[in-house]
C-alpha cells in the first residue's frame, strides 16, 4: 500500500522544534478557538503523523479516516506520552497501521496524528476522580486539554491540506483518543455533513448522553447515530464483557449507546453470526505479519439501555482448544484489570467497517444522484 507512515530510524530523529513545542504546551488548560491554529505548521512536517496517506491520489481512493489512538503507555516519564523516545513512535505508526490501514483497505486513506497524552495510570486516575460528574465534565479543564489542542491543530491542517471539498470522512478516536477527538471536534464547529464529515465513531467515550451530543454540536449540526445509514452523526460504544461489576464499566445512566451489530438503538439480541469479524492486535507477536487476526462470529450482543453500555455475549464453546484460544484473544483487549475500556473496536471492527462503507455510499448517492435541492432535505 502506497503510505506516507515513516520508517522506524524517521522517528528517532524528530525536529528538536517539535520537543520544544511539547514543553511548551504542557502548562496550557485555556480553551482553543477553531480558527486559530496551535502552532503555526506544526503539522505539516510528515514526522508529525503516525499514519499520513497523503502520496494516495483522492480519484484512487473512497473516502478518508482520521483516527486518534488509545493509550500507548502504562507509564510515562514525564508527565506526556513522548513519541520521540525510543522506539516508541515507531510502535504507535505498527499499531496506528494495524487498527486502520490493515483494516480498511487501500481504498482508505488514513491519517492519524502524534499527538501528546497522558499515560494509563494518569487516565485511569482522571476518570475515576471524576466519575460522579461525568456526565457533565468537559476535558479541556484537565492536562488533555494539551492534546485536544494539538488534535485540532491537526484537523485544521488535514481540512486545509489533504481533504477536497464534500468529500467523505469519518472521525475515529479510541479510549483516550475518543475523549480528545471528541473535545477537539467540539471546539471546531465547521467540520458537519457539509464538507463531507459523516459519522464520528467514540470507542470507550465515558458520560455521553443524547442531549449532550445535540448540545454540544448545535453548531456542527451533528445528532446522535440512530441506524446503519444515517448520516453528519455521533456514534458511542461502551461494552460490558460477562460478568464484569457494573462500577468497572463506562456506565452511564440516561446515557447513548448503539449497537454495531445491526445498528439499532433498542435493546435486540443480536447474535454471534451477525458479527462479521473481531479484530486483533497483538502487539507482542515477533514478527509484524503476526500481529493481526481476525476472528469471525466472535462475539454476540445487546444493549443495557439503563447503564448505556453494550453486552457482549460469548458462544459457547466445546473445543478447549479454542477455548484457550479465545482467552488468549480476549486478553490483547484491556490494558490491565483495571481499566474501565474493554475494547468494541477489536469485538465489532470488521462490522465497523462496513458500515463506513455503506455510509459512504449512501453519501455519495446523494451527492452524485440527487438534485442540490434535495440535498438539504437529506
Amino acid at each position: 500500500m502506497t503510505t506516507g507512515c515513516l520508517s522506524k530510524r524517521t522517528y528517532s530523529k524528530l525536529a528538536l522544534f517539535s520537543v520544544l513545542i511539547l514543553l511548551l504546551m504542557a502548562g496550557c488548560h485555556g480553551n482553543v478557538s477553531s480558527s486559530i491554529p496551535l502552532v503555526k505548521d506544526f503539522y505539516d512536517s510528515p514526522k508529525n503523523w503516525a499514519c499520513l496517506d497523503s502520496s494516495i491520489p483522492i480519484f484512487a481512493s473512497d473516502y478518508d479516516v482520521f483516527f486518534v489512538y488509545p493509550t500507548q503507555i502504562q507509564k510515562a516519564a514525564g508527565l506526556y506520552f513522548n513519541w520521540l523516545s525510543g522506539n516508541q513512535g515507531h510502535e504507535v505508526h505498527n499499531y496506528v497501521a494495524y487498527h486502520t490501514q490493515k483494516q480498511f483497505g487501500s481504498r482508505v486513506r488514513v491519517f492519524s496524528p502524534f499527538v501528546p497524552q497522558i499515560d494509563f495510570e494518569q487516565y485511569t486516575q482522571l476518570l475515576y476522580a471524576n466519575r460522579e460528574i461525568i456526565s457533565n465534565y468537559y476535558f479541556t479543564n484537565s492536562p488533555l486539554n494539551v492534546s485536544i489542542r494539538f488534535t485540532v491543530s491537526a484537523l485544521q491542517y488535514y481540512m486545509a491540506n489533504y481533504h477536497k471539498s464534500k468529500r467523505p470522512f469519518f472521525l475515529i478516536g479510541y479510549e483516550q483518543g475518543a475523549v480528545i477527538l471528541y473535545e477537539a471536534l467540539r471546539q471546531y464547529p465547521e467540520l458537519n455533513l457539509d464538507n463531507g464529515l459523516i459519522a464520528a465513531y467514540f470507542f470507550g467515550l465515558p458520560g455521553i448522553t443524547p442531549e449532550r451530543i445535540l448540545k454540544d454540536f448545535k453548531k456542527n449540526k451533528l445528532t446522535p447515530a440512530k441506524g446503519r445509514l444515517d448520516l453528519g452523526v455521533i456514534a458511542v460504544f461502551n461494552t460490558r464483557m460477562p460478568d464484569t461489576p457494573i462500577e468497572e464499566t463506562y456506565s452511564t445512566p440516561g446515557g447513548y449507546v448503539i449497537n454495531p451489530l445491526n445498528w439499532s438503538t433498542e435493546n435486540t439480541n443480536c447474535s454471534f453470526q451477525q458479527n462479521a469479524g473481531a479484530v486483533f492486535y497483538k502487539k507482542d507477536a515477533e514478527f509484524l505479519k503476526n500481529r493481526y487476526e481476525e476472528s469471525p462470529y466472535f462475539c454476540g450482543a445487546d444493549l443495557d439501555l439503563d447503564n448505556a453500555l453494550i453486552n457482549i455475549h460469548l458462544p459457547p464453546l466445546s473445543d478447549p482448544n479454542r477455548l484457550e484460544e479465545r482467552e488468549r484473544l480476549l486478553k490483547t483487549l484491556v490494558m490491565s484489570e483495571k481499566s474501565l475500556f474493554s475494547n468494541a473496536w477489536g469485538m465489532f471492527g470488521r462490522n465497523i467497517v462496513n458500515n463506513t462503507i455503506e455510509r459512504t455510499q449512501k453519501y455519495l448517492f446523494i451527492q452524485q444522484v440527487l438534485k442540490p435541492s434535495d440535498q438539504q432535505e437529506n
